[in-house]
């Protein structure tokens, strides 16, 4: 039987060794008392009147966020940051736009007073060698609009040049004696 009075000769018992799946990391916050019956936090992301998300890349923001841990209004923030982003984009893609417009109205080449003139030979450029799909993804992209694709419209349409008719008949032929027929270049 043991003293209790006695000091132990035993060494004291080893600290828990923390396991590092459920330790906080440096700058993740703790919660000392988890509720087990917590649930995930809820992302609701709102995205202002206009704009769409398609829903698995919606799904794969909250996704991340939840693997992140970060928290449904600090999500929240990131996605109005990328709305941002976008509208910045889109502006500056009118931007360009506009300038490419006046960059034809004042190109040496297809600007200036012939400027409705030159429009309607690479119409007709685009016309003959462009397809409907072609036509539809200058229209919806602003492509259209572009300097350089208007001015390769336009050779081709220069190219093409203006419909004559075709007559029928054959021009008569100018005489030639078999000699000649045989060795043209002799005098």
């Amino acid at each position: 039987m043991s003293d209790p009075t006695a000091t132990p000769t035993d060494p004291a018992p080893a600290a828990p060794v923390a396991d590092p799946a459920t330790t906080p990391q440096a700058g993740e916050p703790t919660n000392p008392n988890p509720d087990p019956t917590a649930t995930d936090p809820v992302y609701d992301l709102a995205v202002p009147e206009g704009y769409s998300v398609a829903e698995d890349i919606k799904q794969e923001f909250v996704d991340l966020a939840k693997e992140l841990k970060v928290a449904p209004k600090d999500a929240q923030r990131f996605a109005d940051l990328s709305v941002k982003m976008q509208q910045k984009q889109a502006a500056d893609y009118a931007k360009a736009q506009e300038g490419w417009v006046d960059a034809v109205k004042s190109d040496k080449d297809i600007g200036g007073d012939a400027l409705p003139e030159n429009l309607a030979i690479a119409r007709k450029g685009l016309e003959a060698f462009g397809t409907p799909e072609l036509k539809h993804l200058l229209e919806t992209t602003g492509f259209g609009n572009h300097p350089e694709i208007i001015k390769a419209f336009w050779r081709v349409g220069k190219k093409i040049g203006e419909d004559t008719p075709v007559t029928g008949g054959r021009q008569p032929m100018a005489s030639k004696t078999p000699a000649q027929i045989m060795f043209p270049n002799q005098p």
